[in-house]
């Protein structure tokens, strides 16, 4: 009866204190609950006044990497034959102007997103001359990613393609390519002026509001592709 009599007082005993250990945790894991629900309410005001503050200091990572990557110039006149080398036109007038305003309107539109750039460059040539390629070359070059490239642009299109095409472009390419005219027989020449000469575009993206975004690309670079009898 003694064995079986200190048996149930120690176990008595050590239910108490199991209890005890309980009770403790219990209220260990109440303040714990406490503490992380005032925590995640910090969090959440904190993530708020984050975004409210990153929405208000905005930066363009195609214009930190490109600036970061444009070497020193040597010296080396560039603007008005680098075109004519690369495409083999008439060494003209008129083609080293075009040249040098496409490279100078290329490098604005990159630094200086929204700048004034309303001239329409086209290219004539034969399928096959190199007009498209070279256009992704640019754009794969400066974004550093092989896998971009121009964007098509019909200035035909209704309201809501050019929105697609905006939606598009932004951020992934920075040259509109507008093969053969394309749209220039079906498109409002009012319209197709005024869509050409912006510089912004009203725009809006699901659950988002609208915003006036920046063009930064060359929305005016247009290639004109003709048969070789044409």
């Amino acid at each position: 009866m003694y064995y079986n009599a200190a048996n149930d007082k120690i176990e008595r005993a050590a239910n108490a204190q199991a209890a005890n250990e309980a009770r403790k945790k219990f209220t260990i894991v109440e303040a714990q609950k406490t503490q992380t629900t005032e925590e995640a309410i910090e969090d959440i005001r904190a993530k708020e006044a984050f975004k409210e503050w990153a929405m208000k200091i905005k930066q363009n990572d195609l214009t930190i990497r490109f600036e970061k990557r444009v070497p020193d110039w040597d010296g080396t006149p560039r603007l008005e034959t680098a075109l004519i080398e690369l495409l083999k036109p008439f060494n003209t007038e008129t083609n080293r102007a075009v040249g040098k305003y496409f490279w100078l309107s290329l490098y604005n539109r990159i630094t200086s997103p929204g700048c004034l750039a309303p001239i329409v460059i086209s290219l004539f040539g034969a399928q096959n001359a190199g007009k498209s390629r070279f256009s992704n070359e640019i754009v794969r070059t400066v974004l550093e990613d092989r896998e971009k490239s121009s964007i098509q642009l019909d200035l035909g299109g209704k309201k809501a393609q050019k929105l697609d095409f905006l939606r598009e472009i932004t951020g992934n390419s920075i040259i509109a390519n507008i093969g053969e005219m394309t749209g220039f027989n079906r498109g409002d020449l009012n319209d197709i002026k005024d869509f050409v000469s912006r510089t912004s575009d009203p725009m809006h993206y699901k659950y988002e509001g609208h915003f006036d975004q920046q063009r930064q690309w060359v929305r005016r670079y247009q290639f004109r592709l003709s048969g070789s009898d044409e």
